[in-house]
């Protein structure tokens, strides 16, 4: 019986430990297309997405928004997963971040670019 307690707790502990954790603004690939150059606002994409963490007025008098989504594995469970077996391989706590940059010239959405974990990926729409 207490094997059988001791199994079911150290599964649950683990299915917390990598329960992913998110926080931030996601947009999805769907809404990135759905940016039309020339057509959707700033003020539209603030009223959808709410403030964003930074925006940028650029030397050329463009607008850059900047929203942060952080997508994270592990938490204080895996921690203490951890200290019970300190011998043990254990994934530990990691986190996708992924930033959204979306340019705006004349309140009017230009492009996109979209980097996770610090990394390139230009995902940039036509200009106009």
């Amino acid at each position: 019986m207490k094997i059988g307690f001791f199994a079911c707790l150290f599964l649950l502990l683990a299915a917390c430990a990598t329960a992913p954790s998110t926080s931030g603004v996601f947009i999805s690939d769907a809404d990135l297309k759905a940016l039309k150059p020339g057509v959707t606002t700033l003020e539209e994409v603030e009223a959808k997405y709410g403030d964003p963490q930074q925006s940028l007025t650029n030397s050329d008098g463009s607008t850059e928004l900047q929203y942060i989504y952080v997508k994270g594995e592990g938490s204080q469970s895996g921690e203490f997963l951890k200290r019970l077996n300190p011998f043990s391989i254990s994934n530990a706590p990691s986190a996708q971040i992924t930033t959204y940059r979306l340019m705006f010239r004349r309140d009017k959405f230009v492009s996109y670019r979209v980097a996770q974990n610090g990394g390139s990926t230009a995902n940039a729409q036509g200009t106009q």
